[in-house]
């Protein structure tokens, strides 16, 4: 996975706001049925596609969390 942060949005009130671009690379990832052993990927399966995360901050004593996830599987990267 690689990550870009694109947008940073400080606060007065202690929200501030980081947007991020994850590029989200499953193709190295083996998926496995109930019994434990692999499935094929179908042709058309996605392997990479883009990920816009955006995380927000309350404070000094509070920790980051993911706000909002939305997936682009239009975009490759």
């Amino acid at each position: 996975m690689s990550m870009t942060v694109t947008d940073y949005q400080p606060s007065d009130n202690g929200l501030e706001r980081v947007t991020i671009d994850a590029c989200m690379d499953y193709s190295q990832i083996t998926q496995l049925d109930s019994d434990g052993k692999p499935v094929e990927r179908t042709e058309d399966a996605l392997s990479r596609y883009l990920a816009e995360y955006v995380v927000a901050h309350n404070g000094p004593d509070t920790w980051w969390r993911i706000d909002d996830l939305i997936a682009h599987p239009e975009e490759t990267c």
